[in-house]
């Protein structure tokens, strides 16, 4: 947008903290008109004269750490008051000037007066290491100090925690002497934890060399990074500090510093000039960076879409994933020790962070567990595929898969897993539960009708115990899709349940006229017998329940079973309805029997087996 003004002569200068360096281009030529594009850099006290105008959109990168992996954020949020002041305070310092804000005076009242402090949002590990030198036989000693600003307890338990697996600290919280090494070099813990692993790996100055380059950041890139490809991103920055093999142009500013800081730190290491050094053992420089990075560790997860963003996604041992960045030269593998990543945010492929530094891991090193994060559960699983019951032992580093290893589960394991899953599912498991509900709407008569009894309500308790039974020798679900329910049912209850059952309920009735039919019971439904209108030849009244307290719903039905009335007062159907339904029935069906008195009429002959 603004390259057209270039070409008028107007200056366009960039001023952020990467590019301090563009600080003395603000001085040079004077009388030309210069627009500087900075970062909230410009809010410190850095000297930038004779502004006279200031565009401020209201927003800044704010540095912190996702809570959720520790990995650094740099945010776009909105600034407080005190900044949109400190900003408008850059115009008109030596002569009248103007400041733009891009946001409603409503917008600037709503906003906090002063920042949150940077302690309270930002990893504060090493400051808490250098505090714990101060005091080392104290046991955590920055719990005791006076804070003139305290970090939040969240920010402080993170990185205690941290620091007891870089093993910085004693299980008690006193100083190790690991952590008295780490402390003396200018670096983060981690880094130090790198440097002084690597020493005990016989790679030390390469690690104090690539501990340095991760610090300062990004070297330089390859010729093509599209088709550079490497097990280390930061083996291959160190091409370019050294300059074997690292192809393509890099920042000779930062390979200075990292190679003028190593020559200051590597003698008090006992470590090689730069010009000494051998050949790189990259492997154990790798295993020098998953001793610091432990927490770090990620596994491949394949994506469908994948292949269409030419992007690789990761989930992270502490829970969610993130993309692997183009500006990596590890393409292939599938365990990875993330070495730098920034929490971003959500894109189309659903993950939150963005990473850019990796190492590739040799997953037999999760076996040393420096973070303690490696466990072995012992769980007991059922397939939903075949319904088959096995005993998974896997082995997880946080939240990833390791390994696992199936068995066959032991019967008690097989049964209580069972029984679990059918509670759960219950009683979807089975693939006929109406003796089930036929004896919960029996149990609802006698309850109607006041019937004393002792029959219990399968649920709570009760239903665990008839669940218990069915699962009794059991392999899979589909063994109990033919268990028989009916008889499971009986099996809980007693002789006198039972007898209490069949005197007031019965499974089935007996009419005057011989012809013994089923009763259905359903639930929220009345029980109802069903047969044909001919089968009722010969009973006068309704068959009843409870000893002739419930009436039966009856369903009769035309020669062709399809319904030709619903009653519960046969004896009134006989004498009305009847002989207007045996007009159309009879015209449909001559050679069936339609008598005029069907009340006393005999049945005839069934033609086939009884109906049950």
């Amino acid at each position: 947008v603004l390259e057209p003004l270039q070409r008028t002569g107007i200056s366009v200068i960039p001023l952020t903290a990467e590019l301090a360096a563009n600080h003395h281009k603000i001085y040079q030529q004077p009388d030309r008109i210069k627009i500087i594009l900075s970062t909230n850099v410009a809010e410190t006290s850095l000297t930038l004269p004779d502004i006279r105008g200031v565009i401020d959109s209201g927003w800044a990168k704010v540095s912190g750490f996702a809570p959720w992996s520790g990995l650094p954020t740099l945010k776009p949020e909105r600034v407080s008051q005190a900044s949109c002041i400190q900003r408008a305070g850059r115009a008109g310092r030596v002569a009248p000037g103007v400041c733009y804000r891009l946001f409603t005076e409503h917008d600037f009242q709503a906003r906090p007066v002063y920042s949150s402090p940077e302690i309270r949002r930002i990893d504060v590990c090493q400051t808490l290491l250098e505090l714990q030198a101060l005091n080392p036989k104290q046991a955590f000693a920055w719990q005791t100090m006076d804070w003139f600003e305290a970090p939040s307890a969240d920010i402080l338990e993170r990185n205690q925690s941290l620091l007891l697996h870089l093993k910085a600290l004693e299980p008690d919280g006193r100083l190790s002497p690991l952590g008295a090494q780490m402390v003396t070099l200018p670096l983060h813990p981690r880094l130090a934890r790198l440097v002084f692993a690597g020493k005990e790996l016989g790679c030390g100055g390469f690690s104090l060399l690539a501990a340095l380059v991760i610090n300062e950041g990004f070297l330089g890139a390859g010729n093509d990074p599209a088709r550079d490809e490497a097990e280390c991103d930061v083996c291959y920055q160190l091409g370019f500090l050294l300059q074997r093999g690292g192809r393509g142009a890099f920042d000779r500013a930062k390979a200075q510093r990292c190679l003028q800081l190593y020559e200051q730190l590597r003698r008090s290491l006992g470590f090689e000039s730069v010009r000494d050094l051998g050949q790189l053992d990259e492997l154990a420089l790798r295993k020098s960076i998953f001793y610091a990075f432990a927490d770090r560790v990620a596994k491949y997860r394949p994506l469908a879409e994948e292949h269409k963003r030419r992007q690789r996604t990761y989930n992270f041992t502490l829970g969610r994933g993130g993309v692997m960045s183009d500006a990596s030269v590890v393409r292939k593998a599938e365990w990875i020790v993330v070495i730098e990543a920034r929490e971003a945010l959500q894109d189309e492929s659903g993950m939150r962070g963005r990473i850019s530094w990796v190492s590739a891991l040799d997953p037999s090193w999760l076996l040393e567990d420096p973070f303690g994060l490696l466990q072995e559960t012992i769980d007991v699983r059922l397939d939903d595929k075949n319904g088959r019951v096995r005993k998974v032992t896997a082995l997880s580093y946080g939240k990833l898969t390791v390994s696992e290893k199936q068995e066959l589960a032991e019967p008690q394991e097989l049964e209580a897993l069972l029984f679990k899953t059918v509670k759960e599912r219950w009683p979807n498991v089975l693939s006929d539960i109406s003796p089930l509900v036929s004896y919960h709407c029996k149990l609802g008569l006698l309850n109607r009708y006041k019937i004393p009894h002792k029959l219990p309500t399968f649920e709570g308790d009760y239903l665990d115990l008839l669940i218990s039974y069915l699962c009794e020798g059991a392999r899979s679900l589909h063994d109990l899709e033919g268990r028989d329910l009916k008889a499971a049912l009986e099996e809980q209850l007693d002789y006198e349940d039972l007898q209490t059952l069949q005197e007031y309920c019965p499974d089935h009735v007996s009419l005057t006229n011989g012809r013994r039919l089923k009763v259905h019971y359903e639930a929220d439904g009345e029980p109802w017998l069903e047969a044909r209108i001919q089968e009722f030849f010969g009973q006068a009244e309704t068959p009843t329940l409870c000893r002739g307290r419930h009436a039966l719903l009856l369903k009769l039905l035309a020669p062709s079973r399809r319904p030709a009335q619903v009653t519960r007062d046969l004896r009134g159907f006989w004498a009305g309805s009847y002989h207007e339904v045996k007009k159309e029935l009879k015209r449909r069906y001559p050679k069936h029997p339609w008598p005029d008195d069907p009340a006393h009429e005999k049945p005839p002959e069934p033609r086939g087996p009884p109906r049950s």
